[in-house]
């Protein structure tokens, strides 16, 4: 995983863009470290240090070539007993599953045609990135591709 500590003009536009914020406030985040840009594999990315704009920390934006995705962070919510009282009271339509994978909380995605897991904080984890495409391979990617970027 490469830090790229000054991002290119473009990246902080699509910040902006996919935070609904100005982009002068990306650039001052940028220079404090609240959001950071960083390469994973050929994945280029920026994540949250804390909450901006109602994203909770932890949010990911991936960049593609003429488009990007938001991956929100997980607002943390109390361990639940009953979850068919739980979820009723919490959650109003459908909720997304957090797996606890090597001691990591990790979201999933499928990014062109790539696996990555992305911890609570926001960084892609090489290690459960790479078990996961070893352990589920296709059966994994065809699972995320079933149910749609919008979905996982």
């Amino acid at each position: 995983m490469t830090w790229l500590h000054s991002p290119e003009s473009w990246m902080l536009d699509v910040v902006a863009e996919a935070l609904s914020i100005d982009r002068e406030r990306v650039e001052h985040l940028a220079r404090h470290r609240t959001i950071r840009y960083r390469v994973f594999r050929g994945i280029l990315y920026a994540s949250l240090r804390r909450e901006i704009a109602g994203y909770p920390e932890g949010t990911v934006i991936v960049f593609g070539r003429g488009w990007w995705r938001l991956i929100p962070g997980y607002p943390s919510i109390q361990r639940m007993v009953l979850p068919s009282v739980a979820l009723p009271r919490h959650f109003v339509d459908k909720i997304v599953v957090e797996e606890k994978l090597n001691g990591y909380n990790v979201r999933v995605a499928l990014i062109d045609d790539r696996i990555i897991a992305v911890t609570r904080g926001g960084f892609i984890c090489p290690y459960t990135t790479s078990r996961l495409e070893r352990i589920m391979g296709n059966q994994l990617k065809d699972m995320l591709r079933e149910l749609g970027p919008e979905e996982h």
